[in-house]
């Protein structure tokens, strides 16, 4: 039997927050006495060999006027506003405060009658202090394709250099596929994995959104994330459009599948290219489905296969507990991980807010990807292994586990 869990590395989250605003006033070598500057706020000498500055601590910035009689008087040569300074890991990515699923303060996770619950997240700022994501791991993100010239994305998105290298309309690395510089599009059966719908940029983005200062953050800061597309952009595809992406993923060398969709009955052409992944030593992220059904008495698939390289996701919110939605299973589900109003990439270079084990896949998908990045020799399964004996196991999804 196995155990659900909801995943966490078991590290403690970083607060970073900053109370008054200082400002740096250089004084003249005549300047005895600093009285005067007193009346703004506390001030402090800051002596070098050959000059002298204050520093005035204020509870709220100085205005115009109160700058203007500090700069009016002889013995000051300048003042200006004291700057932060920031090590790596701070973070400055302006809607990061967003995503509760990589550090929930309560308030950014639940709604505006009840916070959410503190912690209740990956504890991703303490691993991206342990894990470099330095190795560009290729990850397949199989779905309605990649807006793979998103600001947050693009840095992030697998070339094919032979194709981009080469001759316009000519299959230059031999694969079958012409022109697949960034992958390929099932759907439509062309070399333009554009996403016309916005599912599959969610997911890459929760995956590898760039840490570049701007939008949000994947849970890697470097991936190859390779869109390939065979849910068309009404969201819907076919048994044959998915083989075949997964026949393409499998022969352009990803380590990974990131898998936020589901629906039909038993397939064995399915299961076996699956199975062909696995015998290449792919992990297949699966989404457990949004049916709230469990999985044990009605299968999902292909979360639901019974291959040793699925690891099937389901969701949880805010609180630490089971998405309503989401599906369950004693035997068939393995992990959970946050679902519920998940903030990533979208469409047409935008952020949007979407709930599902399609938003928990991903987020799997990441964290298999940091673990890759540090040492690429370990199997499917160790990796499989590592998620599992790491992640925290949660008493509000007992009854489902």
């Amino acid at each position: 039997m196995r155990i659900l869990f909801f995943f966490s590395l078991m590290l403690p989250v970083v607060n970073y927050s900053y109370g008054s605003v200082s400002y740096i006033v250089k004084m003249s070598a005549s300047s005895k006495s600093f009285s005067f500057f007193e009346k703004f706020g506390n001030v402090n000498i800051l002596k070098t060999k050959k000059q002298t500055f204050l520093s005035i601590e204020v509870n709220e910035s100085l205005n115009k006027e109160q700058i203007k009689q500090i700069n009016d008087r002889q013995d000051v040569i300048y003042i200006e506003k004291s700057q932060r300074f920031y090590t790596q890991g701070t973070i400055k990515d302006p809607y990061f405060s967003k995503q509760w699923h990589l550090k929930n303060t309560g308030k950014n996770s639940g709604s505006f009658f009840k916070w959410g619950k503190i912690g209740e997240d990956i504890d991703a700022i303490k691993a991206w202090e342990t894990i470099s994501s330095g190795q560009k791991i290729k990850i397949a993100v199989i779905d309605t394709g990649v807006d793979y010239d998103h600001p947050d994305l693009k840095n992030n998105i697998w070339v094919n250099i032979k194709e981009k290298n080469g001759t316009p309309g000519v299959d230059d690395d031999q694969n079958g596929f012409i022109d697949d510089i960034h992958g390929w599009d099932f759907s439509s059966n062309d070399n333009d994995p554009q996403d016309g719908n916005g599912h599959g940029t969610h997911c890459a983005g929760v995956i590898a959104s760039d840490h570049n200062n701007i939008g949000i953050r994947g849970v890697m800061s470097n991936a190859q994330i390779v869109p390939i597309k065979f849910l068309g952009d009404n969201g819907g595809g076919t048994t044959e459009g998915a083989i075949q992406a997964i026949d393409y993923a499998i022969n352009i060398g990803v380590k990974i599948m990131s898998n936020s969709w589901a629906g039909g009955a038993f397939s064995q052409a399915l299961y076996d290219v699956i199975e062909e992944a696995k015998n290449n030593n792919i992990i297949f992220v699966a989404a457990a489905g949004n049916a709230r059904n469990d999985n044990d008495e009605w299968a999902t698939y292909p979360a639901t296969y019974e291959l040793e390289n699925i690891i099937s996701v389901g969701a949880t919110d805010g609180h630490g507990k089971k998405a309503k939605f989401s599906n369950y299973g004693k035997n068939t589900v393995d992990v959970f991980a946050p679902g519920v109003n998940i903030y990533s990439t979208y469409k047409n270079k935008s952020y949007k807010s979407l709930s599902g084990t399609s938003m928990a896949t991903p987020i799997v998908s990441g964290i298999a990807g940091l673990l890759l990045s540090e040492d690429e020799t370990l199997s499917f399964q160790e990796v499989k292994n590592i998620i599992l004996e790491t992640s925290e196991k949660s008493r509000s999804i007992n009854n489902y586990a």
